[in-house]
């Protein structure tokens, strides 16, 4: 299996359900993380691929090739600062050009419309992370035949190895790739992409000679946003893909026996699959994580019309979270609970409950405001205190998910990104 240079990210962050020695890995035995230490302050070392570009984000990245993106330059670029991960600076906004301008063909990256995550292997353990990028141009118009909707990019494992998989279809070695989708007989394919090919935004260079994946199109499932997620069948313990295809929603996926959906039903109210996520959370198994209970993250009823000034003004209800407490070992399920302030529900025993409620109280939204976790009037068995931590406000122009919510992946914490009027907001862990 190929390796590409080794990318490294250092997070220096408050302690997750650790043992009380040795480092974690997300990765199988052998394939050791690099260390991590507990610390109340929060840090953020990123060390680039080899020759790729400054390591220092107020730099900023060399400019990238935008009419071929698949070029070295550019792939360097988005190697080196992986998806989700923790960096400020005035390098931030450049990085996450040149990721609109290569995987998605917009004008700004919003952190709602795509998806990034390190896929479950059948073992349970953790293995490459991936990004999904939905393709902007192409999620408004239903293709009547063959044609590129999202980009795809493994970062690999923490040693490089650019591990596939084989539920998503995602070859072995693959770095950049391209999600084609044939409707009309119901079948997808991701396709790797050589550096010789134009990326998926010039149309995903050569169409795939085969299609081993199938594509359910949920027709009149209702209104959907903009977006792409890895979504997760818990009764098959499988990954699958979910996104906006014109009108509708498409479910694509490798296991015949899954029955995909485009909506959820969450306190009575039904949302489209587009808008909240879901994945299994990552606890620790000796000196690596796995995945444990799993959990969803859905927005608050209304969030796409919460304004600024109404954020400046005081605490409001954004999103609510729910995790499945049968679906891990009851320590597991503890720390999550403790960590979103979560209560069971009275009408649905096993399942914990809670909402997130933010403040943006700096000027125009800029800087850190405060979040808060807690239970919801609906779940409230206590009068537990909430949970505040600060957070961080990633400003957005086009800003097409509005109103939408996920889960974001860090290495050693879990996190989640939330639509918030003039951007998308994020809890600093």
């Amino acid at each position: 299996m190929r390796k590409r240079p080794p990318f490294a990210v250092r997070l220096l962050a408050r302690p997750v359900l650790r043992p009380r020695s040795g480092a974690l890995s997300k990765e199988p035995p052998g394939l050791a993380a690099p260390g991590r230490h507990a610390s109340a302050t929060l840090a953020l070392v990123v060390v680039a691929a080899a020759g790729a570009c400054d390591p220092d984000p107020d730099s900023g990245p060399p400019q990238a090739d935008t009419e071929h993106p698949v070029q070295s330059g550019t792939a360097g670029i988005i190697r080196a600062w992986p998806c989700d991960t923790r960096f400020e600076g005035t390098g931030f906004q450049r990085v996450m050009e040149v990721y609109a301008t290569a995987l998605t063909g917009g004008a700004t990256l919003e952190q709602e419309v795509h998806d990034c995550q390190r896929l479950v292997r059948d073992d349970r353990t953790f293995g490459s992370l991936v990004g999904l990028f939905p393709l902007d141009a192409a999620m408004d118009t239903l293709p009547t035949g063959p044609a590129a909707v999202a980009s795809v990019f493994n970062w690999g494992l923490i040693d490089g190895t650019l591990e596939g998989h084989q539920g998503l279809g995602i070859e072995g070695g693959m770095e950049w790739g391209c999600l084609w989708i044939d409707v009309p007989s119901e079948r997808a394919a991701i396709a790797r992409l050589p550096p010789s090919e134009p990326g998926c935004v010039f149309g995903g260079g050569t169409p795939p000679d085969s299609y081993p994946l199938q594509l359910v199109r949920h027709a009149d499932s209702g209104t959907h946003p903009r977006t792409a997620r890895w979504r997760w069948h818990q009764e098959a313990s499988a990954h699958y893909i979910g996104l906006k295809c014109g009108d509708d929603f498409c479910s694509i996926f490798a296991d015949t026996s899954l029955t995909p959906s485009a909506t959820k039903v969450f306190g009575g109210r039904t949302v489209s699959a587009g808008e909240f996520d879901e994945q299994p959370l990552a606890v620790p198994s000796g000196n690596r994580l796995v995945a444990g209970p799993v959990a969803w993250i859905v927005p608050a009823p209304g969030l796409a019309t919460i304004t600024m000034d109404q954020f400046q003004t005081g605490f409001r209800f954004v999103a609510s979270i729910e995790l499945d407490g049968d679906s891990a070992e009851q320590d597991a399920v503890d720390h999550y609970v403790a960590k979103f302030n979560l209560a069971e529900a009275a009408h649905q025993p096993g399942l914990f409950a809670g909402q997130i409620h933010m403040h943006l109280a700096t000027p125009a939204g800029l800087g850190p405001g405060w979040i808060e976790y807690g239970p919801g009037a609906a779940f409230r068995s206590s009068s537990s205190a909430l949970l505040e931590r600060r957070v961080a406000l990633q400003e957005g122009t086009m800003h097409a998910a509005m109103g939408s919510t996920r889960w974001r992946w860090l290495e050693d914490d879990e996190s989640s990104w939330v639509s918030c009027s003039a951007g998308c907001c994020t809890p600093m862990m």
